[in-house]
């Protein structure tokens, strides 16, 4: 299994119904994820899950999880609320880069060069000059510091 969570999804049983659950109360952070994983777990249809695998399809299950829940809509900025784990390849590689960057500012605007030459190169119609320039180097701080700060 090489370290990736794998869910497998089965058939739901006839008695589950796509319905809103106003029954219970609203559920707290853990038990909403406890309850979603076993909600996968009794269904017979397969889910995959794992960084070569798509994610939307989990993301569908967990909308539609959500909706019959009554679990309140993401904020916009949901991605900066929680950590990842770093027991991961990545996760350690994350944090190894951004420590680096903080100690040498001249590799971190090196890749920052790197990714705005890509931006500028692979974004049509994006006109060179000054202001381009700005602006690519700008968004490519903005990935660096999103990819890279956790």
């Amino acid at each position: 299994m090489d370290g990736k969570l794998e869910l497998i999804e089965k058939d739901e049983p006839e008695s589950n119904v796509d319905e809103p659950n106003d029954t219970f109360g609203e559920l707290s952070a853990s038990e909403a994820i406890f309850a979603f994983c076993g909600w996968l777990t009794t269904r017979k249809e397969e889910t995959m899950m794992g960084s070569s695998h798509d994610c939307g399809v989990i993301a569908e299950l967990v909308g539609r999880f959500a909706d019959l829940n009554g679990l309140q809509e993401p904020r916009p900025d949901w991605q900066k609320h929680f950590e990842m784990p770093v027991d991961t390849p990545f996760g350690r590689a994350r944090d190894l880069m951004w420590d680096t960057f903080q100690k040498d500012t001249e590799l971190k605007s090196a890749y920052e060069a790197n990714v705005a030459c890509i931006l500028m190169d692979n974004i049509p119609g994006l006109k060179r000059g000054q202001k381009a320039y700005d602006l690519r180097n700008s968004v490519a701080t903005l990935i660096m510091d999103r990819i890279f700060s956790g």
